[in-house]
């Protein structure tokens, strides 16, 4: 009996065998089916591996591939860094001690640390590269600089948080994830027809911000993020990876954390030291800053058979910001010839830039006063008439550069002060008009550029009469405007230290969240009446369990609300859980004892109240530009999935 059933549980083992085997025979074919129609992307969390969502390709046709560029342009000067400068976020790093990124040099970075001196330019270059790429392809987390003795499918560009993360080539966001694990906040971006691969994928992890949607077609050159340490990170850095047509996923990861146990190592660390996977590795994945340096200079189609130039210039290759379209109603030349008789440039611009979006300018080709769509025969040299406005992200265009006659230059850096930029061709220089960076936009939030022609009316800086784009709250009182939140007075003003009453208060919060708004038949409070502006308003919070009135049947819609009342409607309306366990005091003022507690503790955690000091004010009351601030914060946090709001999460809005 017992060696039937062993017998049995032999056949039923081979069977789920089979049956698994023959699954996943199936699951590879229909996978393989698949993808020619969507772009599977999937999370590999260091051994977590879901398959994402399909990602359905793009509408838009990506541009032909024209080269790449440093994902990263500008990083610290690290030996010039002081010791309290460490930490800083790269906004609050020093302009004068920003350097371009430094090459990726094998050699350099595996150079010893301890042959290097003090001081000495030279030296000072090396030690740069080494902190810049703590973490080398196929290397380990020794912090060796060296190649292939490890399995990190990726390079480790070390950078501090905020620092702006660049797409390396045309290409098509395939994915776009927000995650507290693995890779953290990522993007991949899809290259189809790059030389050597046919398609090539670029991953961005670990960052702060992703400024860029899936099925976006991007530039090379463009912002898409912003750096951070989300995820499996010890710190702020990029990890930039590039995977081949091979993977099945991306980013894609050579090893899961059964892998590790099987392998009879301890950590995820010991697995990426001792090499695991590293044959998997070779085949999904590239060397990604060999394969961006490689080509960022290149002449000629993805069919052409010849070896792209390398270069050593350090300096970040782009074609701008991203920008797409040529001048409005100019005249499309189908001269396709490959010499221009008379050749001219004219360099544009936006009226206006806010600083998240970088200032970018566009240069036409012009033969005859009409688009030139042919080859130039020779280079165009663009510099700054003034450069203490800031630093080009190129300054020598040739043909490839230049889409449909045009291509696009970003200022770097930008500073107060007046400028033109000049396209030198051919011995002659053709200038544009004198742009200024305004000192009234230079600030965290803003930073505008004016030309000549608008300079002398800014009324198109107001949000409203009295909140110009320096305001300290202008960016959440313009988003809940933009969002049909908030609208002004008949007079054109926001009144932005008005207080607010709680009839005010709950139409706010109910508009912020898209309730809808219950019938008012049977209005439960004494002062409020079925014609009242706010009747429907009260109504709903009431039955939403928002609200509550006052023990004498009265609501007191004209009552100021409170800080803690306030706060308190908020968080119920937007189902968000709140821990009613509160330790210790999280103000002087707010003892862990009062009914409110809960809603301050979760508030200052989560940053969601601007509070200076160590006093909360309780009772105070609520302006406009306060409960703009309060839903705007909670509304990033909740879109975004972040763990407290942050300056930064701004950029993504």
């Amino acid at each position: 009996m017992f060696g039937n059933k062993n017998k049995n549980k032999k056949k039923r083992r081979h069977s789920i065998h089979h049956h698994e085997h023959n699954r996943k025979r199936i699951q590879k074919i229909l996978f393989y089916v698949v993808i020619g129609l969507f772009m599977l992307s999937s999370l590999a969390s260091f051994g977590n591996m879901k398959f994402f969502r399909a990602s359905v390709l793009p509408v838009k046709p990506v541009p032909a591939f024209d080269g790449t560029t440093y994902p990263i342009k500008l990083i610290p000067n690290w030996v010039k860094l002081a010791s309290n400068e460490w930490n800083l976020t790269f906004q609050q790093i020093p302009e004068a001690k920003r350097i371009a990124i430094p090459k990726y040099d094998p050699a350099v970075l595996k150079t010893p640390i301890e042959s290097l001196k003090y001081g000495n330019p030279a030296d000072d270059a090396i030690k740069n590269a080494k902190l810049t790429y703590p973490v080398a392809y196929l290397g380990g987390y020794k912090l060796d600089g060296v190649e292939n003795s490890g399995s990190h499918p990726a390079v480790d560009i070390k950078i501090p948080i905020g620092t702006p993360v660049y797409a390396i080539a045309n290409g098509a966001v395939m994915k776009t994830a927000l995650s507290s694990a693995g890779f953290g906040n990522h993007i991949v971006i899809m290259h189809p027809n790059v030389p050597s691969l046919d398609t090539l994928y670029s991953a961005y992890a670990h960052l702060s911000q992703i400024t860029v949607s899936e099925g976006d077609v991007v530039l090379k050159g463009q912002q898409i993020g912003l750096s951070g340490d989300s995820g499996l990170s010890s710190a702020p850095h990029l990890h930039f990876q590039m995977d081949t047509d091979s993977a099945p996923w991306h980013p894609y990861w050579p090893f899961t954390y059964k892998d590790i146990s099987d392998a009879g190592l301890k950590s995820f660390n010991d697995a990426i030291n001792n090499g695991l996977g590293k044959d998997k590795a070779l085949v999904m994945t590239i060397n990604p800053m060999n394969y961006v340096q490689k080509y960022m200079v290149y002449a000629g189609s993805t069919q052409n058979t010849t070896t792209p130039q390398n270069t050593d210039n350090n300096q970040p290759n782009t074609n701008g910001g991203g920008a797409t379209t040529t001048d409005s109603g100019a005249d499309i030349n189908t001269n396709t010839s490959t010499v221009a008789a008379d050749m001219s440039f004219k360099i544009t611009g936006k009226s206006s830039y806010m600083w998240n979006e970088g200032v970018v300018f566009t240069i036409t080709a012009y033969s005859d006063d009409k688009v030139f769509t042919g080859n130039l025969p020779d280079s165009v040299a663009v510099s700054l008439t003034n450069s203490a406005v800031g630093m080009l992200d190129k300054t020598i265009f040739v043909a490839s550069d230049f889409t449909n006659g045009v291509t696009h230059v970003s200022l770097i850096n930008p500073a107060p002060g007046k400028a033109s930029i000049i396209a030198g061709y051919q011995g002659k220089n053709f200038t544009s008009l004198e742009f200024e960076i305004s000192p009234q936009g230079f600030n965290p939030r803003e930073r505008v550029i004016f030309t000549d022609d608008i300079r002398s009316d800014l009324q198109g800086s107001l949000l409203f009469a009295d909140v110009s784009s320096t305001f300290p709250n202008y960016l959440a009182i313009q988003y809940l405007k933009q969002k049909g939140i908030v609208a002004g007075y008949s007079d054109g003003t926001f009144k932005p230290e008005q207080v607010v009453s709680r009839a005010e208060a709950i139409k706010l919060i109910l508009e912020a969240i898209g309730a809808q708004l219950k019938d008012v038949s049977s209005i439960p409070f004494s002062d409020v009446k079925n014609s009242d502006w706010f009747a429907k308003y009260v109504m709903t919070g009431f039955s939403d369990n928002i609200v509550k009135g006052y023990s004498d049947g009265k609501f007191k819609p004209a009552n100021i609300v409170s800080k803690v009342e306030f706060l308190k409607m908020l968080l119920i309306a937007m189902k968000i859980d709140v821990n009613p366990l509160v330790a210790s005091a999280p103000y002087s003022d707010v003892l862990p004892s009062e009914w409110y507690a809960a809603y301050v503790n979760f508030a200052k955690e989560k940053n969601i109240v601007q509070i200076l000091g160590s006093n909360f004010g309780p009772a105070e009351g609520m302006k406009r530009k306060d409960v703009a601030e309060v839903i705007y914060r909670a509304m990033i946090l909740k879109e975004t999935g972040a763990d407290r709001y942050t300056e930064s999460l701004a950029m993504a809005n």
